[in-house]
């Protein structure tokens, strides 16, 4: 934590010093100073007020969280950090915020941090989009902490943990595949397809935002803030499968199907069985859709894509209670029967799938 009396305003390189498990090159290229002016009107407090503490939370891989308290109030700001431009992509932080607000109104018995403003560029004082939300108090479940846990303690949390997913999966008033987007704008008939375009109290969806960025991933058109989100499980994958499509059509414009390209897992192949690659998901995926008995009709639900309580679910000190569940950035809509699906770490041996140093600080992560 880095305080200073008489106050002087800390820089991001010396917060990041303070916290010392935020690595060096996870910088936002933010104005700190601007972000605690910034805080300090959201939380409408006098001018005047100095804070009384801040600090940075956590890195995650596509944003950093700022924790600014101001006597016995605080909250948590979000910024995206500057290396992936599709992480500070306006519809995607946009999205962001829709679903925290929808969760607040349709999810009460969800606690989820309340946000107070939001800047969706970086065209501003603090030199960068962020996200000022309230904070939510407990922490995350230590992996130590879990394996040292009694069988029934841990049982006993894992029912806690299976009870909140079902009351995020509950039905929701949507009957469209994507991300939820408010409903600020007007959306023309021409730009509704069929009965995807259904209003609920200032939410929609728009078709899914592609998940987890990278420095290849492009920024979203703007048009597709105001398209309806597909219908069906066959139409969802033919869109994602036409978006890449069109992104190895923009890394090879010469479409040269000779020409050797890597894959994820380091391995090399010529574009042209790539394409086939391509090809072959695409009939997979309308063999599997053409089974699919809810197809033409399908429940729609919430699913948060990263819950788990030693990440972000914030727990009571005494673990019997859940204060908070953060970090709702790839939160999707999807058939309810696939909501219904627990996270593997409610599952199987109730293990984290990840190791301590790819662990988030808790808060606003």
């Amino acid at each position: 934590m880095y305080q200073h009396s008489p106050y002087s305003t800390p820089t991001e390189d010396a917060l990041d010093a303070a916290a010392r498990t935020v690595a060096s090159h996870k910088k936002c290229g933010v104005y700190v100073a601007q972000l605690i002016q910034a805080t300090r009107t959201a939380l409408r407090l006098h001018s005047s007020t100095k804070p009384s503490a801040v600090t940075v939370l956590g890195a995650g891989t596509f944003n950093k969280a700022f924790f600014i308290q101001f006597g016995s109030i605080a909250a948590v700001v979000r910024v995206p950090l500057d290396y992936l431009p599709a992480a500070r992509d306006p519809i995607r932080l946009k999205s962001q915020i829709a679903t925290l607000n929808f969760l607040q109104l349709h999810r009460p018995n969800v606690p989820v941090p309340r946000v107070l403003t939001a800047v969706l560029t970086g065209n501003n004082p603090a030199g960068a989009p962020y996200a000022i939300s309230e904070f939510s108090s407990g922490t995350s479940l230590g992996m130590q902490e879990w394996f040292d846990m009694t069988a029934a303690k841990r049982d006993s949390l894992i029912d806690l943990l299976a009870a909140y997913w079902v009351r995020i999966a509950a039905s929701t008033p949507f009957n469209t595949i994507g991300n939820i987007i408010s409903d600020s704008v007007t959306i023309s008939p021409q730009s509704r397809r069929g009965s995807g375009g259904t209003v609920s109290q200032g939410f929609r969806i728009m078709p899914m935002i592609l998940q987890f960025p990278t420095g290849e991933t492009e920024c979203l058109d703007s048009s597709m803030e105001f398209c309806s989100g597909p219908t069906s499980l066959a139409e969802h994958w033919r869109y994602l499968i036409e978006l890449r499509r069109r992104e190895i059509a923009r890394l090879y414009p010469d479409c040269d199907h000779s020409v050797i390209v890597k894959d994820g897992a380091d391995n090399y192949h010529t574009l042209g069985k790539l394409m086939q690659c391509v090809d072959a998901v695409q009939h997979l995926a309308d063999v599997a859709a053409s089974m699919d008995p809810f197809e033409g009709k399908p429940m729609m639900a919430l699913m948060h894509v990263d819950y788990a309580c030693w990440r972000n679910v914030l727990l009571s000190e005494d673990r019997e209670r859940i204060e908070g569940i953060v970090d709702w950035d790839d939160a999707v809509v999807v058939p309810r029967d696939l909501a219904a699906l627990y996270p593997l770490e409610l599952t199987l041996s109730a293990r984290p799938r990840f190791t301590p140093i790819n662990v988030r600080g808790s808060g606003g992560m």
